[in-house]
This record gives structure tokens, sequence and C-alpha cells, in this order.
């Protein structure tokens, strides 16, 4: 983000678990973590140390006066020594993460939840009701709390905690209109209700030794039937190398272009699908996404037969979904058709000789920014799902 908001130029490379212990990489970092920088003038390492540097290269983010220098240096450490910490010990844990010194111990979850939202109410005072947390513009120290506070904010408080909070939501709005956060972070969506750690059990107690017993004949098992797999006929069209093409070409115009010289309509086909609005239940945006991830939830058996689009426009209270699938076979396949949710959608396959049909595929396909791409007729993306 803070390259990003600099307007500097950079790579960005990921790592294995296995490479950090490398000693290439520990020439680079001999902490053997990420991450870290590599300039022109040499490698940095830990977090806001590149920071510091990013705003001190670019002549940005740093604020505007030695106090306001000074100021940032301060929110930058006090984020690092009473937020950051306190991560491990519960958010990542009610994420399900594993690892050194995550106990999923109720106690020490409890009080570091408490902790933290302590030191909200401290930045809620700090932030105020204008500008940032220093100064009138977006600075490091912006950043590093942004990107501290952000799943606290989006998945453990709920909605009823958030407005003790009316500043934050204030300053994490103006952050969210940024481009470098719309990047890495797309819209803030934010749960109605908190997520929570694991239910803590007692172990169940062991189960009282009787006399034994001797067991009844158990009777003839029926012999299960097995589920037949779904048949295609042969094909020249290879899905998995035409997914990576397709995502990965920038020209997207080019892309559905070649998407149809090589499509093999022996082997695929092509649908339009519109879910099935019933009412009051296209009202409300996260409510509604919760409809289109649970019927999403139950096609992940039959990712290595599809492509395609699915895809939330419009406004509350008037959202609509549709999308295009590309399937493997001349039909929907069978899975689909089993599935509980199949008939909230009507599916209409469309024909590849057909300059409307293709234009019907090219519209979904190349509609991708939330917020920013729209369609005539259905208005702006609010939410975009890749079938994959």
């Amino acid at each position: 983000m803070a390259l990003d908001a600099a307007g500097i130029d950079y790579e960005l490379v990921f790592h294995e678990w296995s490479d950090l212990k490398a000693p290439e990489f520990l020439a680079k970092n001999p902490t053997g973590k990420v991450p870290a920088l590599e300039t022109p003038e040499g490698v940095i390492f830990e977090t806001h140390a590149i920071l510091r540097y990013i705003a001190r290269a670019s002549g940005k983010l740093y604020g505007s006066s030695n106090i306001e220098n000074s100021h940032v240096d301060q929110w930058l450490d006090w984020i690092n020594g009473s937020l950051q910490t306190l991560s491990a010990q519960f958010i990542y844990q009610i994420f399900g993460f594993e690892g050194i010194g995550l106990n999923y111990e109720k106690g020490s979850l409890f009080k570091a939840k408490k902790t933290y939202g302590d030191n909200l109410a401290l930045i809620e005072a700090a932030i105020g009701t204008e500008g940032y947390i220093v100064g009138n513009d977006v600075t490091v120290a912006d950043i590093a709390l942004t990107n501290a506070i952000i799943h606290y904010w989006t998945f453990i408080l709920a909605e009823k905690e958030r407005k003790a909070f009316p500043n934050i939501a204030r300053w994490l709005g103006l952050i969210a209109e940024t481009h470098a956060f719309k990047k890495w972070w797309g819209r803030i969506r934010a749960v109605p209700s908190s997520l929570n750690w694991p239910a803590f059990e007692a172990p169940a107690p062991a189960p009282k030794k009787e006399e034994k017993k001797a067991a009844p004949e158990p009777a003839p098992a029926a012999p299960k039937e097995e589920k037949k797999e779904q048949k295609f006929p042969e094909t020249t069209f290879n899905l998995p190398a035409f997914k990576t093409e397709f995502i990965n070409e920038p020209d997207r115009t080019l892309a559905v272009d070649n998407f149809f010289k090589s499509f093999d309509a022996n082997g695929w086909s092509i649908f339009h699908l519109k879910y099935i609005l019933y009412k009051n239940e296209n009202e409300v945006l996260f409510k509604f996404n919760n409809l289109v991830k649970g019927f999403l939830r139950s096609c992940e058996t039959i990712g290595k037969f599809v492509f395609g689009t699915h895809q939330v426009f419009g406004e509350e209270p008037h959202l609509v979904c549709e999308g295009v699938w590309l399937m493997q076979g001349t039909d929907i396949l069978d899975a689909l058709k089993e599935s509980d949710t199949f008939d909230t959608y009507v599916w209409t396959k469309l024909d590849h000789t057909k300059d409307s049909d293709k234009a019907i595929v090219a519209k979904f396909w190349n509609c991708r920014k939330e917020d920013e791409d729209s369609i005539e007729g259905l208005g702006r993306l609010r939410t975009f799902k890749w079938i994959k």
C-alpha cells in the first residue's frame, strides 16, 4: 500500500516458508523473515522500517513538518508494540491459524480482545472528527494503522459495536477511497455480528465400563449404489491453460477473442444465468452476497469443469445477480443440477456463433472492477466472483 501511495515502482516477490532459511535469502535478511525490501542502496527488513524508508525516499507520506514526522514515528512504534502483538493472541486464532504462541487459552484470548478494544478507544479519541491520525493527509502511520485494525474492524466488531467508533469509521472511509487501499483490500465489508473463537468444551467423561453383552446378529448390509462419474465428449479445449491465460491477459477484448477462437462447442457449453429474486431479499448488499456465497459453496466440487464470472449489480434495494459460466459437456453438469440451490437460477444456453450471445460473454467476463465497472441495464458492479 505504501509503495503504491508513494508512486514508487516495485516488483512483488512471494516466498515459500522454506525459502526464508535459504542462504541467499538470509544474506538479505538474517532474521529469516518477510517482508524485506531490496533497494538500490541495500536491503531493509522490518515492516515499519520499510514504511519509513518509502516515506523518506518519495518525500511523501511522512507529514509536513518536523513535529508531524515525529508524530508519525510515535504512532508507528505504538502500533507495533500495542496492536500488532495482540493480533496473534486472538484474531489469528479466531481465523483458525496455527503456529507458535497460538495456544487457544480462553483467559488470554478474552484478555487480549479487551485490551485491543481499549486501544481502539484510544485511537478513536486521537483521530478526532476530521483529518487523519497525523495532520490532514495520509501518512505511513495511517497505512500501518489501517492494516493493523482492518481485521478487527471487519470481522471481530459487531455492527452495533462499530457505532461506538464514529471517528474511526469516518477515517477508514477516507482511507478506503484511496487507490492504494482499493488495490489491496477492495471495498470494506464488515460482518453484522462478531466472529468468535471455537467453543471451549471440557473433555467428555470416559464412558463407564459395562458388562459385555452378546451383540445381535447384524442385518445384511444393503448394496451401496455407486455414483456414476459423468462422462464428457472428447475435447480439444484445455481448461486449466485457458484459465491462466485468460485471467492474466491485460487486454480483456483480446482475451475474449482468443477464447472464442479456441472454444470447442462439441465438448463445452456457455450459460447465462440469472438469480430468481424473491421479495425483499435483494435490498441489502451483504445479505444478498450471503445468498450468492451459499450457492457458490455448493458448487465447489465442480471447479475443474467450469469457468466464468458471478456478479451482483445495482443499488440497494434493487440488487440483481447474474453471470456467465463456461461448462464442460453439452448440457448443465449433473452435479450442478443436484445442488439444492440450482433452481434458484434461470440458465440460458448461449450460441457461440451468434454475435449477440458473444457480446453477452464479453460484457460479463470483462466487467470485473467492483464499484467502477457497470453493465447497461444492470447498473454498477457491486460484487465480483471468478468461477474457477
